[in-house]
């Protein structure tokens, strides 16, 4: 799965990901703001009626509504700032201000200004419903779900505040009431495309796959020039076993017929210097610069980059973020915020940053940059993690894929894009981004397998509901019907309200398999590894698989059986478990997966040996080999921009510089970076004097030992392998 006038719905926020290599993907999700002013149906009701105001002060506000309306702020920015230093508590000002700083990414001063609404006015729809549309850009769930829900019980006739309801409940994985909201929306108006996309979002992640596309296709015919409807019936289709890979590709294709063809036209010649060697201006586009799973492949590629040979930029579609954000801001060169919702500008600024290589890493999910990529602002464009399928775009030149993923064969019919196989993985592994500490935290220590103390297996999956497909749930009620002491786990969204649990024990019951034989836990951040310390064997979904969930089950020691298939969204686990050296957990037929989770489950002594030697095998590999990664990623990159200055005009070639290892790998320290050489040095002499303190100095928030720990978190947080820094902790 990763976000706004009544009137006009732009392109929405995202889910957690585990699409490809993001956490369970809901897609992109829809919300609105409101003005505060006067007449029009896409507005809301001025919060000072003109009848209270002389005749000209009403006639300013109207005019300055109807210029925001166009697009032009300037007379709405004017008239707030002065009717705000004359009156500091107007409620149409705080209202019309507030929704201008939020627009222009200043979150916390637009927050503070609806607060000051809010005390004086706590009533007040507009400023209810944009609080709520300003925490869902924050990512306060919470919070945005109680101002949405006051904001409809103030005015239960407006569909904007059933929207960012139904956002809201969506991201709290309170589903069946994230569709209630969106049947709301949709009961008021019922050609409300947004409001189609929310409810076809909810029934999506209960796994009403069908339902879902159903209605993803009923609101594109209401609206075709809606981008996110194009990116979530991909993804929905994605899941679903009964749609065929052609049809996915080609709604990837009727995204570039819509968004791309038009504007061919308006492209602006490249000033890159075609010179083959050179230092390189790498640009990654992304929602996802935050908490989210896709950041566990990319954080190791965006801090280890040598920036002698690359410089890398980050181009955030998101508004707001957290402290992993940060993170990244402190490593890269260039860290900008744009807009997804104006991708012309987008693209203007990429070019004028003379970006040579442009890196999507979001593909056909939420808040994705591919409409700025249509308009071709880097000469060479790639897409690479965020979506196990072809974006569809003429503009995007290259896939970052691999051999055993994307077998030879495979581009005439599945992508648009050149396919770069690197060796190995596509991808490398980084567990633990949201505290690096954790890594070393026995809580998340491999654990004995659980069928020792409990007396019988426990399969289990940890994926999106909406992966558990009709065929996976056949294979593993035959599965347990052949292992009667079995029980299966399942972790899911909402699993805490017994009603999102009805659908999925009525498709088991089908099979002869009673709820006493499922183990049934909702999902929650916090036990992203812990819940595999209940799991023997973790059974892949299919025909989409695992990818961050393959991941992080085999970090734990978690044996993964996977079936294997023809297309990129079969084979992610393939690719996973082939190159971590598992590869006799890859299964052709379904009868053969079910004769591998039963080999595993025959023999608990054997299945416990392996778990507790698997992550060692693993970290051994090239899944979480950085080093070894960022090298090919970077020989990769050269080789895309090799092949764009051989079509150009000669400028000179000189030659390639070797790549010093670790000597140009920068570490954020105290705001500003260091080569990982003199951050080490600096370790050395910090633990020298922490090593002198007493035990009570060392306590205290200025010691060397405090300073020692926040130094090592640094260096690990670019190179967690580093034992120097390991020993710092």
């Amino acid at each position: 799965m990763n976000s706004k006038l009544q009137k006009r719905i732009p392109k929405p926020a995202k889910t957690e990901p585990r699409t490809s290599l993001k956490k369970p993907q809901s897609g992109n999700q829809a919300s609105a703001t409101a003005a505060a002013g006067g007449g029009s149906s896409g507005a809301a009701t001025a919060n000072s009626p003109p009848t209270a105001l002389g005749e000209a002060q009403a006639k300013e506000r109207e005019v300055a509504i109807a210029e925001w309306r166009k697009g032009n702020t300037k007379p709405l920015e004017g008239l707030c700032q002065r009717i705000l230093s004359e009156a500091p508590n107007d409620i149409f000002a705080l209202t019309n201000q507030g929704l201008l700083l939020a627009r222009h990414g200043d979150g916390a001063a637009a927050e503070e200004l609806y607060r000051r609404g809010l005390e004086h006015a706590p009533n007040d729809y507009t400023l209810n419903a944009n609080m709520a549309k300003l925490m869902l850009d924050r990512r306060r769930w919470d919070d945005a779900r109680r101002h949405a829900e006051r904001a409809t019980e103030i005015n239960p006739k407006q569909e904007v505040a059933y929207l960012n309801l139904s956002y809201a409940n969506f991201m709290l994985g309170r589903l069946r009431e994230a569709e209630t909201a969106a049947r709301a929306a949709l009961a008021i108006n019922p050609k409300n495309d947004a409001a189609f996309n929310n409810l076809a979002n909810a029934l999506k992640d209960q796994g009403l796959l069908h339902e879902a596309i159903d209605i993803y296709k009923q609101a594109l015919a209401l609206n075709p020039r809606n981008t996110m409807l194009y990116t979530n019936l991909a993804l929905a289709a994605l899941y679903d076993a009964d749609t065929p890979l052609a049809d996915i590709v080609n709604t990837a294709k009727a995204f570039s017929t819509q968004f791309e063809e038009p504007v061919v036209s308006l492209r602006k010649p490249h000033r890159n210097v075609a010179l083959p060697g050179r230092r390189l201006r790498i640009g990654f586009i992304s929602p996802d610069f935050t908490n989210h799973a896709v950041m566990f492949f990319a954080e190791p590629v965006l801090f280890r980059l040598p920036r002698e040979h690359f410089e890398v930029f980050c181009y955030y579609t998101y508004a707001g973020g957290d402290y992993i954000t940060e993170r990244v801001k402190s490593h890269a060169d260039r860290f900008r915020y744009v807009s997804v919702a104006h991708p012309e500008r987008t693209a203007k600024q990429i070019q004028d940053d003379e970006i040579d290589i442009l890196i999507d890493m979001a593909g056909h999910t939420a808040k994705n940059g591919l409409e700025a990529m249509c308009y071709k602002p880097a000469p060479v464009q790639v897409t690479w993690l965020g979506y196990p399928g072809t974006t569809g775009l003429k503009a995007i030149d290259w896939r970052i894929t691999d051999a055993v993923a994307d077998p030879s064969g495979v581009e005439a019919e599945q992508y648009t894009e050149g396919l770069v196989r690197l060796p190995g993985c596509f991808c490398v592994y980084r567990p633990h981004i949201r505290d690096v500490r954790a890594r070393f935290d026995a809580r998340y220590a491999v654990a004995p397998t659980p069928a020792l103390k409990n007396g019988f297996v426990t399969f289990g999956s940890c994926n999106n509901i909406a992966k558990i497909t009709a065929p996976s749930v056949e294979a593993w009620s035959k599965l347990l019907q052949r292992a009667p002491s079995a029980k299966l786990l399942i972790e899911g969204k909402d699993f805490g309200n017994p009603k999102s649990t009805e659908r999925l024990c009525g498709q088991f019951a089908q099979h002869g398999i009673g709820e006493e034989r499922l183990i049934l836990i909702a999902r929650d951040t916090a036990n992203q590894y812990l819940t595999y310390h209940q799991i023997d064997i973790a059974l892949d979904p299919f025909p989409l698989t695992g990818g961050t969930t393959t991941f992080d089950a085999l970090w734990m020691g978690v044996p993964v059986v996977s079936l294997e298939g023809r297309s990129f969204r079969e084979r992610l686990s393939t690719t996973i478990l082939v190159n971590g050296g598992f590869a006799d957990d890859v299964c052709k037929t379904v009868d053969a997966y079910l004769s591998r989770a039963l080999a595993l489950a025959s023999d608990v002594d054997a299945l416990n040996a392996r778990r507790l030697a698997g992550r060692e095998k693993m970290q051994a590999s090239v899944l979480m080999d950085e080093t070894r990664y960022v090298r090919l990623f970077g020989k990769a990159l050269r080789m895309m921009w090799h092949q764009w200055c051989a079509k150009q005009e000669p400028q000179g070639h000189p030659a390639d510089k070797p790549i010093k290892e670790g000597e140009d790998v920068l570490v954020a320290v105290n705001g500003r970076r260091v080569t990982l050489p003199h951050a080490r040095a600096w370790l050395k002499r910090i633990a020298d004097r922490a090593a002198e303190e007493t035990p009570e100095r060392a306590q205290e928030a200025s010691s060397w030992t405090t300073q020692r720990a926040a130094m090592a978190i640094a260096i690990l947080s670019v190179c967690p392998e580093d034992a120097l820094a390991q020993a710092g902790l």
